[in-house]
C-alpha cells in the first residue's frame, strides 16, 4: 500500500509541474542549432548560447573540422562564452582535426584575458599542433602578437 501511495504521489506532483510548466508559457521554444551555436561563440551571443545549453547542447560538441564552440570563442575572444562554456563543464584542452587548441586560437588572437582565461581554465601550454607543429607560444609569436607572447612566458611557456 505505501508504494502505491508514494506512486500516486510522484503522479500527482508530475502533473502539478507540467501544468505549471504549460500554462507559465505555451510558446514552444525552437531548438537552437548547431550553427546558431558556433555564430553564439563568434559573435558572444550569451543569451544564445546560454538557451542551447540549457536546451542540452553539448559544449564538447565538434563540427566537421573538429572544431568546438569554445575555439571559435577563443578565436574571436569572447571571453563571456568561453566562461559559459568553461561553467557547462568543456574540456579546455580538445584539438580540432589539426591539433589546434582553443589556447593556440586565442593566443593568435590580441586578447590576452581570452589566454590567462584558458590558461587559469587548465589549458595545456605546451601542447603542439600537428599541422604546423606550433605551440600556442609559437601562434603568437607568429600572428605578432606579443601580450600573449610575454603572457605565455610568464605562465611557462617553452
Amino acid at each position: 500500500m505505501n508504494h502505491f501511495r508514494i506512486l500516486l504521489t510522484t503522479a500527482a506532483i508530475a502533473c502539478t509541474l507540467s501544468i505549471r510548466a504549460e500554462t507559465a508559457d505555451t510558446t514552444p521554444v525552437e531548438a537552437i542549432s548547431p550553427q546558431e551555436v558556433v555564430e553564439a561563440a563568434l559573435y558572444g551571443k550569451t543569451n544564445t548560447m546560454a538557451a542551447a545549453l540549457k536546451q542540452g547542447y553539448k559544449p564538447d560538441t565538434r563540427d566537421p573540422e573538429n572544431r568546438t564552440a569554445l575555439m571559435y570563442a577563443a578565436f574571436h575572444g569572447q571571453t563571456k562564452i568561453i566562461e559559459q562554456l568553461i561553467a557547462a563543464g568543456t574540456d579546455v584542452n580538445l584539438q580540432d582535426a589539426t591539433g589546434t587548441t582553443a589556447l593556440m586560437f586565442g593566443a593568435s588572437g590580441p586578447s590576452t584575458e581570452t589566454v590567462q582565461l584558458l590558461l587559469d581554465s587548465g589549458a595545456k601550454i605546451n601542447m603542439v599542433d600537428s599541422n604546423e607543429h606550433f605551440t600556442a607560444l609559437m601562434w603568437a609569436a607568429a600572428e605578432g602578437q606579443t601580450k600573449n607572447v610575454e603572457l605565455l612566458l610568464e605562465n611557462g611557456a617553452d
